[in-house]
């Protein structure tokens, strides 16, 4: 699912290189929950909850997310 990807993605790019810029090991499981928190408060974490209410559809769950994100159109690759 194109959008799920999307959402894998944005949370690599925002969380995982938290944690991968953090040099203590012992503190990188501290940056993946603070990162995580801050990600989660966002509109893009209500993506993956769109996906489920929308019994995995994936067209049905792009046009929900693109409800819940205040989107203008559909992300490139879905109809």
């Amino acid at each position: 699912m194109a959008m799920l990807e999307w959402v894998v993605e944005t949370w690599r790019l925002e969380v995982g290189r938290l944690v991968g810029q953090e040099p203590d090991p012992v503190l990188a499981p501290i940056a993946l929950a603070r990162g995580h928190a801050v990600y989660c408060r966002r509109d893009v974490a209500r993506v993956a909850m769109a996906l489920r209410q929308a019994g995995h559809d994936e067209l049905l769950a792009a046009r929900a997310a693109v409800g819940v994100l205040g989107l203008h159109r559909l992300p490139d690759g879905l109809a």
